[in-house]
């Protein structure tokens, strides 16, 4: 067995700030009309969807998590409009948009599956919970039979 770090799963924070990076070095030369029509809006859709992700890192419950986890993955939408529109226009290469795309494929899937932990994770505590309240229902029924069969004998 491999202790290697690089068998975890990627961070999907790390992920999104990563692809960040990307395109913030890929269009900062380009031309203020490029920057002001396909950059600008590339750059703030990938900024919302990695925000989106850093609010899961606070105290919220399920619901608001499961949101934040939906907003960043509805997110990352325009951010793949952007880049089809960055090849179309000449702005990015084939091979770089590939890159890219395949990015933010990876990033969706992880999205994905980090949703799906945690379902299953507050699942499995709802489950827990229900278990250990039918035992507390059983031992209180256990308990009043006896001290009513107790009560009974000492009459």
């Amino acid at each position: 067995m491999s202790n290697d770090v690089n068998t975890q799963a990627p961070n999907p924070i790390q992920m999104a700030e990563q692809i960040t990076d990307t395109l913030w070095h890929l269009t900062q030369d380009w031309n203020d009309f490029a920057k002001s029509t396909v950059a600008h809006p590339w750059l703030q859709a990938m900024d919302s969807a990695a925000l989106q992700l850093a609010f899961t890192l606070g105290r919220t419950t399920v619901k608001q998590h499961m949101q934040h986890l939906s907003n960043a993955r509805k997110g990352l939408v325009p951010v793949d409009y952007y880049l089809q529109r960055a090849l179309k226009c000449g702005l990015i290469e084939q091979p770089q948009a590939d890159e890219l795309h395949a990015q933010l494929t990876a990033l969706a899937q992880r999205l994905d599956q980090h949703a799906q932990t945690v379902v299953q994770s507050a699942n499995q505590k709802v489950a827990e919970q229900e278990t250990k309240a039918e035992e507390n229902r059983k031992e209180e029924t256990i308990s009043e039979g006896s001290s009513d069969a107790a009560t009974a004998a000492a009459h």
